[in-house]
């Protein structure tokens, strides 16, 4: 997601705002990966944030379809 909002952003004739669409979840999914990765602490963590960042999560893979 972070490459594609790179490449989204750099392009004239997409609009910005798809791209920050992008930037957005892209990182998000770094974040939750990281805590989940970090140990079965901050799973607990990592499942309350997910709440609060499915919105973006769902928001970016929308802006991944168009």
């Amino acid at each position: 997601m972070l490459v594609l909002a790179y490449v989204v952003l750099k392009a004239t004739p997409i609009h910005k705002v798809i791209g920050y669409l992008l930037l957005l979840p892209g990182v998000s999914y770094i974040i939750m990966h990281t805590l989940t990765l970090l140990g079965p602490d901050m799973t607990a963590l990592a499942s309350q944030l997910e709440g609060f960042l499915a919105v973006p999560m769902a928001l970016g893979e929308l802006g991944l379809a168009l």
